[in-house]
């Protein structure tokens, strides 16, 4: 599964997945109102899917096979209609480990 974040149409910051056909994405969120009709705080953003654990992999695996299979196709979203964003927009933390002399080498 290849996670991103993308904006949609609206301007609305989203995450998902590339789907198998390289041509779209799985809208996490638009699924699991599509599949459940609620919203997880797990797909607000990467970093909520990534605090999430194993639970919302979990959920996020299900949501991006129903969308490919066609059971949630309003969750679809074309890589016309999308931009994509860095991944991770926000990290917590970054780590500059050039200064060491040896993680240099």
């Amino acid at each position: 599964m290849k996670l991103v974040t993308f904006r949609d149409r609206s301007g609305a910051q989203r995450i998902g997945s590339v789907l198998d056909d390289r041509n779209s994405v799985a809208d996490f969120r638009a699924g699991e109102q599509a599949l459940w009709h609620e919203t997880a705080p797990a797909f607000d953003s990467m970093l909520s899917l990534i605090q999430g654990g194993a639970e919302a992999r979990t959920r996020a695996e299900t949501v991006a096979t129903a969308v490919a299979s066609g059971r949630a196709d309003a969750a679809r979203r074309s890589m016309a209609e999308i931009r994509l964003l860095a991944p991770l927009p926000r990290p917590e933390q970054m780590r500059n480990f050039l200064y060491f002399e040896l993680h240099y080498k």
